[in-house]
């Protein structure tokens, strides 16, 4: 029978960071969405310089990948010794030494005893909680209710969103301030730089997870928590705040 990479339990699938950030962080926010739709037109020409370098390794006849590839799928068989083998050249005639069916291991950091949520999404609700509370006040008193306060923070937390994004594919880590919407690692975090779970666990395979509880199978099969672990604001809140901003604008 033939070793099918795709079926092995060492088969690493790409998944670009732009739909990591997405996963983690939600599509509600305008500025954060116009960041991801930078970091996607980069991550296709890093695909592209990829695939470029690849035909230039078969070339070569060589079997690795100079680092872990970004946009590219690879074996992960001796990834643990900082060594990324092509699939194509490790199973090039369909019967490699090292094929394994086994179920691939699912460390996702939604279920991981080091993951570390930011301030921002219990900050963010605190504070729309509490101009909603102002802007509904000044109605029986006859007073103009304003919205600019409300609209100003949905604003700043877009733009907050957006530049955390940029950091973590850009940089690749958090100097001196934890990141206050993704979530970060304790594993590879120091004192003064913080590391985004959205990058040191790109296929959700990391060696350093450790389940959060007992109840949580090395083998994550559930779906994936997503958003409704770490909402910050909660889609619904923030729903409710924009329709209070128009109704108090009708006023």
């Amino acid at each position: 029978m033939a070793s099918i990479c795709d079926r092995c339990r060492h088969f690493r699938p790409f998944r670009p960071m732009s739909q990591r950030i997405l996963r983690e962080l939600g599509r509600f926010d305008q500025q954060l969405i116009s960041q991801l739709v930078s970091i996607i037109q980069d991550e296709r020409q890093v695909q592209d310089e990829e695939a470029t370098m690849l035909v230039e390794l078969f070339r070569r006849d060589l079997d690795r990948w100079d680092a872990r590839p970004a946009m590219s799928d690879y074996c992960g068989a001796r990834e643990v010794e900082g060594v990324f083998l092509l699939h194509e050249v490790a199973n090039r005639d369909g019967d490699c030494p090292g094929y394994d069916p086994g179920p691939r291991p699912s460390w996702s950091c939604h279920t991981c005893d080091h993951r570390v949520l930011g301030d921002g999404p219990a900050g963010d609700q605190k504070t729309m909680d509490e101009l909603k509370a102002l802007a509904l006040e000044a109605v029986p008193a006859g007073m103009n209710p304003s919205t600019q306060d409300m609209t100003g923070h949905l604003q700043l937390v877009g733009a907050s969103k957006s530049f955390e994004a940029a950091q973590a594919y850009y940089l690749g880590r958090f100097l001196f301030e934890q990141p206050r919407y993704l979530s970060s690692c304790t594993a590879g975090s120091t004192a003064v730089e913080y590391a985004a779970c959205v990058v040191r666990n790109p296929d959700d395979g990391c060696a350093d997870w450790t389940a959060a509880d007992a109840g949580v199978p090395e083998t994550w099969t559930g779906a994936d928590p997503g958003l409704s672990n770490h909402p910050g604001p909660a889609t619904a809140d923030r729903a409710e705040a924009r329709d209070l901003i128009e109704r108090l604008k009708r006023l």
